[in-house]
């Protein structure tokens, strides 16, 4: 009749941790902390490739308040300058940018009104590239 006790403690001692290891691991499972909202798509800054074929993309239109980023794709430096010539200078935020070292990317300042900003870049002797950058 002992053993019979004994037998019979056991059997409840094992059911009592079998109920807790489950109800633990119920209370686990929904007990994950909240995941947080993914953010929305991050505003990129439009960006003109510069190659030595040529301005990639040559026009580009952005909204008053943003800036655009020059990345030079060559292996020569090139200095980004308002205006279509020396004779006729441009757009004061075209400027941040100056010369672009190998590789290099830089933005120019945010443009604060809507308007039309002609710039070039000289390559040697060579014929400029153009390019226009028209704000909204």
């Amino acid at each position: 009749m002992h053993d019979g006790m004994c037998g019979a403690t056991a059997r409840r001692t094992v059911t009592a941790f079998a109920i807790l290891a489950i109800s633990l691991c119920a209370m686990s499972c929904g007990s994950q902390p909240p995941t947080q909202p993914s953010p929305g798509p991050q505003p990129t800054t439009p960006t003109v490739m510069v190659e030595s074929s040529g301005l990639n993309p040559p026009q580009i239109t952005i909204s008053v308040g943003e800036t655009v980023s020059f990345m030079n794709h060559d292996s020569v430096a090139y200095a980004v300058t308002a205006g279509t010539g020396p004779a006729q200078p441009g757009c004061a935020e075209i400027g941040a940018v100056g010369v672009l070292a190998p590789f290099e990317i830089r933005a120019t300042a945010p443009f604060s009104t809507a308007k039309t900003c002609d710039y070039h870049v000289p390559r040697g002797s060579a014929q400029a590239f153009t390019g226009r950058i028209t704000v909204r």
